[in-house]
């Protein structure tokens, strides 16, 4: 993988989903190329182990059906190079791939969001073919909007934005503090407060809205405590406009809590039966929305929320 910016797993993926906003440089990827099941579970940021799940996202028959799915006869080799900034890194970066295509009979396969046009020229010029992300979308919007990209890079890391990035940083310091519970005291000035019973996904999911969408995310977790009432805790009812459940299937929090606390009650089939019943029950007779964790990521239970709740993301929509 040759980069231009150090990036993250599964942008690339986001991004032909269309659920991506371009933070930074995307990273440049080479991959080796037999199978298209293996080419396709690297533009989507996928490990060797995903690429049956993915397969049905890219490729079908005529119809517009998916193949029948088959593990891949070998596994996806990739490498990174990333912060490829000027023609130096580039042609460094160029070697190894000649390299790397001379000592295998597949040609790599390169991947690249690269904004300086030279430095793609560079690629080209030496026999080097390159599928730029960028250059599939990019010409449209220009077209649209009725401006030119300026092309340049680090702009998200940069604090151009310093109220943004303010907002951002108060944002994920008041999850912290806002964390399993605590300070309750000014639980009110949340833009949203997360509850659910224990290990059902809330810190994770209140981190990603801060981080990703400048959101006072707290989190309450629901305890025995709590069951003894059919509705919300006192504490919560001020703010029930702004409280969203999370649950999830007691056999995948039996699992979770396993792993934590191994042969604890905590953990027991029948203790996790007992809390996701009784928050359930909290949650209807409260009229609060909820959504069930088990088999839902992150970024998907952070995207119900906002839609769910009708929140405004700061700096981000």
């Amino acid at each position: 993988i040759v980069t231009g910016n150090e990036n993250e797993n599964g942008q690339i993926r986001d991004m032909l989903l269309g659920v991506w906003e371009p933070q930074e440089e995307l990273e440049e990827e080479i991959i080796e190329q037999p199978q298209p099941e293996e080419e396709l579970a690297e533009i989507l940021g996928k490990e060797e182990e995903d690429v049956e799940e993915e397969v049905p996202l890219g490729l079908g028959d005529e119809n517009g059906f998916p193949p029948p799915l088959a593990s891949p006869p070998q596994p996806v080799e990739k490498q990174v190079f990333p912060f490829i900034k000027n023609t130096q890194d580039a042609e460094k970066v160029i070697l190894q791939i000649k390299n790397i295509s001379n000592s295998t009979e597949n040609n790599p396969i390169v991947f690249t969001s690269l904004a300086d046009e030279g430095i793609k020229a560079l690629f080209l010029s030496n026999d080097i073919q390159i599928i730029d992300i960028f250059s599939t979308f990019i010409p449209n919007i220009e077209s649209h909007l009725g401006v030119k990209a300026s092309h340049a890079i680090g702009e998200t890391h940069g604090v151009g934005d310093t109220s943004g990035y303010l907002r951002r940083i108060d944002a994920l310091n008041f999850t912290l503090s806002h964390d399993d519970g605590m300070k309750l005291d000014d639980i009110e000035n949340a833009d949203i407060i997360i509850t659910g019973v224990s290990r059902s996904g809330k810190t994770p999911t209140c981190l990603y809205l801060a981080m990703h969408y400048n959101l006072k995310a707290a989190n309450y977790p629901l305890t025995d405590s709590d069951f003894d009432q059919p509705h919300l805790p006192e504490r919560l009812s001020h703010s029930r406009e702004r409280v969203y459940g999370l649950s999830i299937s007691p056999q995948q929090l039996c699992k979770i809590r396993e792993e934590r606390k191994p042969n604890s009650k905590y953990a027991s089939y029948e203790q996790c039966v007992y809390e996701v019943g009784k928050a359930e029950m909290i949650f209807n007779n409260s009229r609060t929305p909820y959504t069930d964790t088990s088999s839902v990521s992150i970024e998907e239970i952070a995207t119900t929320i906002i839609q769910r709740m009708n929140l405004k993301p700061q700096g981000k929509w």
